[in-house]
């Protein structure tokens, strides 16, 4: 199988800094023709913001343990408030998300949401409040707050690449201080340096009509009669990716 995108961490050995590098132009090209195939709209500026969180969640991934599922969701405070949500996974190899304008409650402030899962574990959620509603800063102030270790994330203004630099424990706080990812990047071979892994991922998104049909026979009749009216096809539209399923009134009257 092709992926679209694929991304390299390094570890500076002397620093205990990982550097994690992404070049997202393909996979970009990819999100486009899965948008376009599913209907799916949304503002241009929620699209930039988009674009980048998918970026930054890849770049996370991969300084996290491989088996690892991560969710984001953003709720942003605005006029007409929305939310950015995105999830994946290193061992699905997939990167998922969409910006989300339905049912939406108002904040005073920009919130960013995490959800961790891991086979063995119990599920990890954790929030924190953004003053900043730029991705960059909103990832870097979730990172100080909830990872309790700094981050630096760059957008490359003439690319679709994406670095950062994501501090290890006792970490040399001075140089990350005065240090830059893109520049680390350029110069990394000027460092005690060691390759750690590369991860893949497509924009994918594993729903079907056969896993939301579970959650449809669950409602008890009254309430299904209510959703459908006199229709015999509800239309649902996955929450990860958008894509639109017909449910038949007919398939869940057996149910």
């Amino acid at each position: 199988m092709e992926y679209a995108l694929r991304t390299e961490s390094y570890y500076l050995r002397q620093k205990q800094v990982l550097l994690v590098q992404a070049d997202l132009a393909d996979f970009l090209v990819e999100y486009y023709l899965t948008l376009k195939e599913y209907g799916v709209t949304m503002e241009p500026a929620h699209n930039e913001q988009l674009k980048q969180l998918l970026g930054a969640l890849a770049v996370h991934l991969t300084s996290r343990p491989p088996d690892e599922s991560v969710a984001w969701t953003l709720l942003m405070h605005a006029e007409k408030p929305y939310s950015l949500f995105v999830t994946g996974s290193v061992a699905e190899a997939a990167l998922v998300g969409q910006a989300l304008y339905q049912d939406i409650r108002h904040s005073d402030v920009n919130v960013f949401n995490q959800q961790t899962s891991r086979p063995g574990h119990p599920t990890h959620k954790s929030a924190v409040r953004c003053e900043s509603s730029e991705i960059k800063e909103m990832v870097e102030s979730y990172y100080a707050q909830s990872e309790q270790l700094p981050l630096k994330i760059t957008f490359h203004p003439d690319s679709d690449l994406v670095s950062a630099l994501v501090a290890m424990p006792d970490y040399d706080a001075e140089w990350f201080l005065q240090n830059e990812p893109r520049s680390v990047g350029e110069r990394l071979s000027d460092f005690d340096v060691r390759h750690l892994k590369s991860c893949a991922f497509r924009f994918a998104c594993s729903c079907s009509l056969e896993k939301l049909l579970p959650f449809f026979q669950a409602i008890p009749a009254e309430q299904l009669a209510e959703l459908y009216g006199r229709d015999e096809v509800l239309l649902v539209n996955c929450p990860r990716c958008g894509r639109t399923f017909e449910v038949e009134r007919s398939r869940l009257e057996n149910k």
